[in-house]
């Protein structure tokens, strides 16, 4: 098998553990907020700006950095390999970091559907 097709395989594989571990979350931002499903875009920023009318400047960071990583964690092709082996240790500690502060500031910031 084509080194290519490999790597693709394997992040298909990962995609899958993650949706996974994701359908046992619990809401989304945007659908709570705009009573809407969210457009076809993946602009971290500008979701979150279509969501929240202000936005402190640590979350709002955390939101451009992650959304930086789009691309290269999506398409093997755009890192020679599989993304997994793309990222540094630091560059996940810092990923998981910004999206717990982020995750902590919106669980903060929208109604409780409960």
């Amino acid at each position: 098998m084509r080194k290519q097709a490999e790597d693709w395989l394997q992040d298909s594989r990962n995609d899958l553990r993650d949706a996974r571990q994701m359908a046992e979350g619990k809401k989304a931002a945007y659908i709570v907020l705009r009573r809407a499903d969210p457009p076809p875009i993946h602009s971290l920023p500008k979701l979150g700006h279509e969501c929240f009318e202000n936005i402190p400047e640590d979350v709002e960071t955390g939101l451009y950095r992650l959304n930086r990583e789009y691309l290269t964690t999506r398409y093997p092709d755009a890192v020679d390999g599989p993304t997994a082996e793309a990222f540094t240790r630091q560059d996940a500690r810092q990923a998981i970091q910004d999206s717990e502060r982020i995750g902590q500031w919106i669980h903060k910031n929208i109604p409780s559907t409960n």
